[in-house]
């Protein structure tokens, strides 16, 4: 870094996003703006990807870094900042601002019945939450206790979800993802960075300027933040299908939350599917077909 002395190695703690999506677009841009920063404009970025030197995605993510290093950087050091070769320079500059990183997961893709629901959460640093791992490996009571946790010291967490009517009309891979993006679009802030777990991330569509997303294999258990979101999501389904158990007793939601246990087929096979199955599902299909939605 050149001229900055104001933002020294020492004053911050190591950064924590180089194996993510940023450290990928900024090594890219380190190679291709070798210009101070206060002259690159939007132009510029827009003419590297019409070339086919960006990808449409870096493209947009360097947009998106190009506004928050504006934002924090002062005149001065607009004027004599380069990346000059030093990515991990840059992570020291940003770091005080890039934040808010929102884990994403969902619950419900398995059932044969019921919706999937999708959680978005942002944690604060400043509140730490102890136990958060994937929520296949906790109690339910964990999860539960978790959850309260979650939701009182997050900076901002929401609940989508998509139901199994979606599911049936756009399949469960797209109906996660819908859901997926409803959630991170209730939360009260936008986040800087957005963890998925899995290997699909959801599409922002007219929002994409806004949002930079990564898909994180076994994230619910390997990145805090996404277990915290893999946690809300699993309650809130639990609980939603608790309640409908209350309307359809005899195909044991209470117990099976939709999924296919000996009992929930069985009890398919003597009542048929009702309202909330998933239809497009075999099991459901093969047990006497579609219902009134």
């Amino acid at each position: 870094m050149q001229n900055s002395p104001t933002n020294s190695k020492s004053a911050f703690p190591a950064p924590i996003y180089r194996d993510t999506v940023l450290s990928r677009i900024f090594a890219d841009a380190q190679r291709l703006f070798l210009i101070p920063l206060i002259d690159i404009e939007y132009a510029h970025i827009l003419m590297l990807a019409k070339q086919g030197i960006l990808s449409r995605g870096t493209a947009v993510a360097c947009l998106r870094a190009l506004d928050t290093l504006s934002s924090i950087l002062s005149l001065e050091d607009l004027r004599t900042t380069r990346y000059d070769g030093s990515v991990e320079d840059l992570f020291f500059l940003i770091e005080r601002r890039l934040a808010d990183i929102c884990g994403v997961d969902e619950a419900g893709r398995g059932p044969l019945a019921g919706p999937v629901v999708a959680a978005a959460v942002v944690l604060d640093p400043a509140q730490p939450i102890e136990g958060l791992r994937d929520s296949k490996l906790l109690t339910e009571l964990q999860r539960v206790r978790l959850a309260i946790e979650i939701r009182r010291k997050a900076k901002t967490f929401a609940v989508a979800s998509a139901s199994h009517t979606e599911i049936d009309d756009i399949n469960i891979l797209q109906a996660s993802l819908l859901a997926m993006r409803r959630a991170v679009l209730r939360l009260s802030l936008v986040p800087d960075l957005i963890r998925v777990d899995g290997r699909q991330i959801p599409a922002f569509h007219e929002h994409a300027r806004r949002y930079i997303a990564e898909p994180v294999i076994d994230g619910d258990n390997l990145v805090p933040v996404i277990s915290a979101a893999s946690i809300l999501a699993k309650v809130c389904r639990d609980r939603l299908m608790h309640r409908l158990h209350r309307r359809y007793p005899q195909y044991g939601f209470d117990e099976n939350k939709g999924y296919a246990t000996a009992t929930h087929l069985k009890a398919l096979a003597t009542f048929g599917p009702c309202a909330i199955h998933r239809v497009s599902f075999a099991p459901v299909r093969e047990s006497g077909g579609g219902h009134d939605r």
